[in-house]
């Protein structure tokens, strides 16, 4: 495999044969609507939480392949690793139904990416179901380079006891696992007359923000040696935030160290904010930061590589941004 100089780790698709997917597998997803929009889009509608609202249709982007490429090369980005959009990750699916999903997902995924250089692709488990390891194995045996979850799945907190299985075996087939938002926090004030576009830019922040906290109070990145977590957003408010939640273990001594459990963190650069990514590259390490773009989303960054360039870090911090620590986490190959 070739040298990637500039690998982008957070980067959305739908492929564009779910669908047919689904309807396949229609036994065995009857949680799974199929519908058409009034101006022809389809509809797939998963269970969802009454502070998501309405379930929605992919966007274009997510759906074109063909611009998600092209779109690399405007950017600058030699080799992307694709995820499944958030929406459709099922983490509110019955425990037996999200098995068939989480299948129905990969294999579509594994379509996308089977054959192409300069992508990779994260997997889906259905955490909620009592064998989630299965799926990851599975994944692994597929080609599938690592896994996406979300900030919880039914009942389910990150830091439940019953997602030790799937922690272990991560950590134990080295498959690095990225930690995207779900929910928008439930606050009525970021849904009122005056929205401003908050339940996505400040919504998802607070839902990272409570689940990664749990996470290092309940010491999961220390139980799991060799395992990789890897956090959406720069990690949310957590990495701004340490000191607090660590009074809450000076407080509370039974609690794990949330500095041990940041110190294994991984955040990618989707904040926006030169100045805030020097801080978190400073505050976390310069191999514990890692290129994104949110693509297709239009808060995502349409300009990845320029908060690195613009950061006033040296070369060899930027070099690791740009690719080092994917390509090594990743295990893609070697440093750029």
């Amino acid at each position: 495999m070739r040298q990637h100089d500039v690998i982008d780790v957070h980067a959305h698709v739908v492929p564009p044969s779910l669908v047919d997917r689904i309807r396949a597998m229609a036994k065995s997803l009857p949680s799974v609507r199929l519908s058409q929009t009034d101006d022809g889009r389809t509809l797939i509608a998963l269970p969802r939480s009454a502070a998501l609202g309405a379930p929605r249709p992919p966007i274009p982007g997510l759906l074109d392949i063909k611009s998600a490429m092209t779109r690399m090369d405007h950017q600058g980005i030699d080799l992307a690793i694709v995820s499944i959009w958030p929406d459709l990750l099922g983490s509110l699916l019955p425990a037996a139904e999200s098995v068939a999903w989480a299948a129905c997902i990969n294999d579509s995924l594994m379509e996308v990416v089977d054959g192409q250089d300069r992508l990779r692709a994260l997997a889906c488990v259905p955490l909620q179901s009592d064998h989630p390891a299965a799926e990851v194995e599975r994944a692994k045996m597929l080609g599938f380079i690592g896994v996406e979850i979300g900030t919880r799945v039914l009942e389910h907190e990150l830091d439940s006891e019953h997602l030790d299985q799937f922690w272990h075996i991560c950590a134990e087939l080295a498959m690095p696992v990225f930690i995207h938002p779900l929910f928008y926090g439930g606050d009525p004030r970021l849904a009122d007359n005056k929205p401003y576009g908050l339940a996505n830019s400040i919504g998802r922040m607070n839902d990272t923000t409570i689940a990664i906290s749990r996470l290092l109070l309940a010491g999961v990145p220390l139980k799991y040696p060799g395992l990789q977590l890897i956090v959406a957003h720069g990690g949310g408010a957590v990495p701004y935030l340490i000191g607090r939640i660590g009074n809450i273990q000076t407080l509370n001594p039974e609690y794990a160290d949330p500095y041990d459990g940041f110190s294994h963190l991984h955040f990618d650069s989707v904040i926006f904010d030169p100045e805030t990514l020097e801080y978190l590259i400073a505050k976390a390490g310069p191999t514990h930061v890692l290129l994104g773009s949110d693509y297709p989303f239009a808060n995502g960054d349409p300009q990845p590589t320029k908060i690195v360039t613009d950061a006033r870090v040296d070369d060899e911090a930027r070099g690791l941004v740009f690719g080092g620590n994917a390509s090594r986490i990743f295990g893609l190959g070697g440093h750029v």
